[in-house]
């Protein structure tokens, strides 16, 4: 599940799921396949980060965790 990565990616790099409350971070699910270019597991996807002092993670850095 995206949102347990994104959680266990914000606590490895000393942030943690009220990054997600806070509408730092938000997940999205159209019900239908993610645009290509956006990191996704299954229909999940990052539609938008704004994670002061953390990038992003990139697609391999999600499947990793």
């Amino acid at each position: 599940m995206l949102s347990t990565k994104v959680i266990k990616y914000l606590e490895d790099n000393s942030k943690d799921i009220n990054e997600i409350r806070n509408g730092n971070v938000v997940l999205q699910n159209d019900g239908k396949s993610p645009p290509s270019s956006k990191v996704k597991i299954d229909n999940d996807y990052i539609l938008s980060w704004s994670v002061t002092g953390v990038d992003e993670p990139t697609q391999s850095e999600i499947d990793a965790l």
